[in-house]
């Protein structure tokens, strides 16, 4: 998180290295530890991640409010004091001769404690619902209310409830204990974020869901208390899509660096006959409905792509969009995930099986209109045998060490060649350099698979610095559909390849088929304890004693900190 905007005190100051691979054979030298100038301790930077927790030491008030920082932005605003890698990743000129998977499965070395999330949460919402799946997106809000306590949001998927939540619970809540209450519509919140869409600090919640035909509804934040339809609520709406294009996944960020936020859209493209989707961004700020075959820039899947992705229903570029500033230039840069990428793969006994991919796009102020995957500055193909490798995609703050916000992908099917799939994490710090087409892998400072066959480990979020040492923690979840499902704690920096199992700490509950982990968010402080807690989803739970009602759990980062 960035120190400077939440007002921490002990800032992280000089960033520990780690060596970084470069295509071209020029890395950079740096040292491989380094002395933490904050906890006085010293960090290899070759072992996957820091293998002993710093004492919990005061570090002021984090003020709960509300700060122009959105929960997915940021790292630790320190200054390097090391010189980086900053030699150009280059891409193959030829994707089929590069090597197909250079990642190696790997068991754990030195697992961290296993808790159960029922023990160490200190509260937690149970959905009353049959399949109302709530904790299907989680999201931490900051005290938009100015009363000195922290909110929260919880969307339940099935029927569409938006929920508000304030401060850290004590005990069991349900949907009838939120502080405001949302009736969207059915299958229309399993997407939410917040930012200034409705002009310079202001704040606003975006809700849409990913099913076809879905609006995205734009509500003023403080919501007031009490139970409310989205119509009395909404101040603007990008409505339903015309066409029957998968998609709808949102992501807000401020495009053209005017003080106002912007929205991208997935899965809206202005052609019934191509099945294959795009993302469309509107530039805010939004005093009204827009029409999502109007947007201010169109992105849509390369041509040679169009009819392939359309034959077998590929939504092509499916995830996530704005994100923060990866080259200075102060415009923030637009990250696309696709699940099924053609033509970048040999075929396998006569088979074709795509991988999934990433395309970065520069951004500025003048970039509108229509691109589609072809002009990428640069594009990251799935790495090994695996579809989705971005089906989720994040900023998660700095949890490398070298003081840029870093992005991880992850892809719930990740298969190593075994014909097994367990999921996996990139976490990407070299976006920044890369240029061309190339293996995601080559943009990743750390790879982390999954624990178990089946896990599908891939969900990811920004929770922040728990133990103020100037680096961001990584959590992430693995939602095994057959299994209650695991929390990943890893604090940071985190670096090579590693198996989740070796994680400083393991979260597992939510009882079969809970999906524990499917929602991740944190970064913000909801008992004034001074440390960024955490917001889980285990959207299949029946705990509250309806089956797949769902339940989110709600942490104390100060608490899994000591369970470490």
């Amino acid at each position: 998180m960035i120190c400077a905007a939440l007002a921490l005190v002990g800032c992280h100051q000089s960033p520990v290295t780690k060596e970084q691979t470069d295509l071209e054979g020029d890395a950079d030298p740096d040292a491989d530890t380094d002395t933490d100038s904050h906890s006085g301790r010293v960090v290899d930077s070759s072992r996957p991640h820091t293998g002993s927790v710093p004492q919990l030491h005061s570090a002021g008030t984090i003020d709960s409010a509300f700060v122009p920082l959105r929960s997915d932005s940021g790292g630790p605003a320190c200054v390097a004091s090391v010189a980086r890698n900053r030699a150009v990743l280059t891409g193959w000129g030829d994707p089929l001769l590069s090597p197909d998977c250079d990642i190696t499965a790997v068991g754990p070395v030195n697992p961290g404690p296993l808790v159960r999330a029922e023990e160490m949460s200190r509260g937690r919402v149970d959905g009353v619902d049959f399949r109302g799946y709530c904790g299907a997106q989680v999201l931490m809000l900051g005290d938009t209310d100015h009363d000195g306590v922290g909110e929260y949001s919880i969307g339940c998927a099935t029927l569409g409830e938006l929920l508000v939540f304030e401060g850290m619970p004590q005990g069991v809540l349900t949907k009838w204990d939120a502080q405001t209450y949302v009736e969207v519509g059915v299958d229309q919140v399993s997407e939410v974020e917040e930012g200034s869409l409705l002009g310079p600090y202001t704040h606003a919640l975006v809700v849409g869901g990913t099913n076809t035909n879905s609006t995205k509804f734009i509500l003023p934040l403080p919501l007031p208390s009490g139970q409310w339809s989205v119509s009395e609520l909404a101040v603007a709406t990008v409505v339903a899509e015309t066409y029957d294009n998968r998609g709808g996944v949102l992501a807000v960020g401020d495009w053209d660096a005017d003080g106002i936020d912007d929205l991208t859209v997935s899965g809206v493209v202005n052609d019934p006959n191509v099945g294959a989707a795009g993302v469309n961004l509107f530039l805010g700020p939004f005093d009204g409905d827009r029409d999502p075959l109007q947007p201010d820039l169109m992105v849509g899947v390369a041509e040679e792509d169009a009819t392939w992705a359309a034959g077998i229903g590929s939504s092509g570029i499916w995830s996530r969009g704005l994100m923060h500033d990866m080259n200075g230039d102060g415009y923030p840069e637009l990250g696309l995930g696709g699940e099924l990428n053609p033509n970048l793969v040999p075929p396998t006994s006569g088979y074709i099986w795509p991988h999934g991919g990433v395309w970065l796009f520069d951004g500025g102020p003048g970039i509108l209109g229509e691109l589609t995957a072809a002009d990428a500055r640069a594009h990251l193909y799935g790495s090994c045998t695996a579809q989705w490798d971005a089906f989720m995609f994040r900023s998660v703050g700095d949890v490398t060490g070298d003081c840029l916000a870093d992005v991880a992908a992850g892809s719930a099917v990740f298969d190593l060649g075994d014909g097994t799939f367990r999921g996996g994490v990139f976490v990407l710090s070299e976006l920044r350099r890369s240029r061309g087409t190339l293996p995601i892998s080559a943009a990743a400072t750390a790879v982390i698979l999954g624990e178990n066959v089946g896990d599908q480990l891939h969900t990811v979020g920004f929770v922040g610095d728990w133990n103020l040492d100037g680096f961001d923690e990584l959590v992430v979840g693995a939602t095994d559909p057959f299994d209650e499902g695991k929390v990943y704690v890893f604090l940071g920096p985190v670096s090579g390849t590693m198996s989740a199992a070796d994680a400083d700490l393991v979260i597992t509950g939510a009882g079969q088929f809970g999906s524990l982990g499917g929602a991740l968010r944190g970064g913000r402080d909801l008992d004034a304890d001074g440390v960024p807690d955490l917001l889980v989803g285990a959207r299949g739970s029946s705990l509250g004693g309806v089956e797949f009602s769902g339940s989110v759990f709600v942490f104390s980062g100060a608490d899994l900190l000591g369970a470490m």
